[in-house]
């Protein structure tokens, strides 16, 4: 391993050997002696479940707060508790990481869809996570409007929702997850170009 990690540029091996040490990457913005950034990822912490916006993610950071602010790859983690909101839109390729389905949930107390995938192309990832308790037509819990949007659901549940669990014109993969419960179709794919 330290042989492998010798041959990969420095602003990289420091990156690698804090993750295999289990620390957490706030922010990395490191520049390789080619003068090209190596990585930049921040993560954005929610500190309340309240369904607040004021365009800051501080001391006190919503999850509205958190992917207003997140930018393109950056992850966004919650910690367990109940989120009550809905209508919430992902306008960029980000991660929202919960610490485990049933533990952080996002629920829309029937009053709407969920989450919405609005950008046009890129991954939106969803670690750790239930979305419940969504209503609308084509997808109640999670909605990607763009072809080339891709949306990735790891180690998640999809419940309970009126209407379909997620609707998708993009693409879908889903690694042990749950989608039960919802009174519409549990993934649909409403293109020829959506993929499951």
């Amino acid at each position: 391993m330290i042989h492998v990690l010798r041959q990969l540029p420095i602003a990289l091996r420091v990156w690698t050997l804090a993750l295999l040490l289990g620390a957490t990457v706030l922010a990395v913005g490191a520049v390789s002696a080619q003068g090209a950034t190596v990585l930049d990822v921040i993560t954005h912490r929610v500190t309340t479940e309240a369904d607040s916006f004021d365009e800051v993610c501080d001391d006190d950071c919503s999850l509205r707060d958190a992917v207003f602010v997140a930018g393109d790859g950056d992850i966004v983690a919650l910690p367990a508790g109940t989120f009550l909101l809905f209508g919430l839109d992902l306008p960029r390729p980000i991660t929202l990481r919960g610490e485990g389905a049933g533990l952080t949930v996002l629920d829309g107390r029937r009053l709407g869809r969920v989450l919405d995938v609005t950008f046009v192309s890129g991954t939106v990832t969803i670690e750790g996570l239930t979305i419940t308790g969504g209503k609308a037509a084509g997808g109640a819990g999670v909605r990607v409007v763009w072809r080339d949007a891709r949306l990735v659901v790891r180690a998640s549940a999809v419940t309970d929702n009126d209407g379909d669990g997620i609707a998708s014109v993009g693409h879908v993969t889903l690694y042990g997850t749950t989608i039960a419960g919802n009174t519409g179709a549990g993934v649909r794919l409403l293109s020829e170009g959506g993929h499951l």
